[in-house]
């Protein structure tokens, strides 16, 4: 509890500045808010329900020497395999291994915010506030952390779907969340949703909507 209460502090914090002072060092504010937290994020301790699985595998198969062993054996996603294989490498720590995906999280959040808000980082730094100050999306983050990472990069692809030309970026953005988890397969139904019914920009909104509404 103590943990949600720091963050809370927080973000209200960084918040209440950034609706006083939206002038143009919030770009810098966004920035140093988004650094925090992913440290936070990337150096919790048994926070989330599937954190001492991961410690776990890192510990499991940190001494393969060989990458395709690991991804043999650890019959998951090969993204986490990989990561594993590099960190244990180089010779890092298992809390790395949620430190590398925190900032892959946090990483596609902001990527997805310029793109809908472009250079107006007041609304993207809102974005930003409402995920940390959302309970069970935070939670989820830490709980179902690949999924999450694929959901993002699913939410992203969305974007290609405006027009025909885009249809193979869609398929590899899919293709690359499914490396992360393969349920990310799902989406690719998506691409059949008719296009000439809706807007993109409003089928994006509304899937904005129901994943908020699912955290919520």
């Amino acid at each position: 509890m103590f943990f949600w209460i720091c963050i809370l502090l927080m973000v209200l914090s960084f918040f209440g500045y950034a609706t006083i002072n939206k002038g143009s060092n919030i770009k810098n504010v966004l920035y140093l808010f988004v650094g925090i937290m992913t440290l936070i994020s990337g150096f919790r301790s048994h926070i989330g329900n599937d954190y001492d699985t991961y410690i776990m595998d890192f510990f499991q198969y940190s001494d393969y020497g060989d990458l395709i062993d690991i991804i043999e054996d650890l019959r998951r996603e090969p993204t986490e395999a990989f990561l594993i294989y590099l960190l244990s490498g180089l010779g890092l720590e298992y809390q790395m291994l949620i430190f590398a995906y925190s900032v892959i999280t946090f990483l596609l959040i902001i990527i997805i915010l310029k793109d809908r808000f472009r250079s107006n980082y007041y609304l993207i730094f809102i974005g930003v506030i409402t995920f940390a100050l959302d309970y069970s999306m935070m939670w989820y983050s830490y709980s179902i952390i690949r999924q999450m990472v694929a959901e993002l990069i699913c939410l992203y692809s969305v974007k290609y779907l405006s027009n025909d030309e885009s249809k193979s970026r869609f398929f590899f953005s899919v293709l690359l969340a499914m490396l992360f988890h393969y349920s990310a397969i799902v989406f690719i139904l998506a691409y059949f949703v008719p296009r000439k019914m809706i807007k993109m920009k409003s089928f994006t909104i509304v899937l904005m909507i129901t994943f908020a509404i699912y955290f919520f």
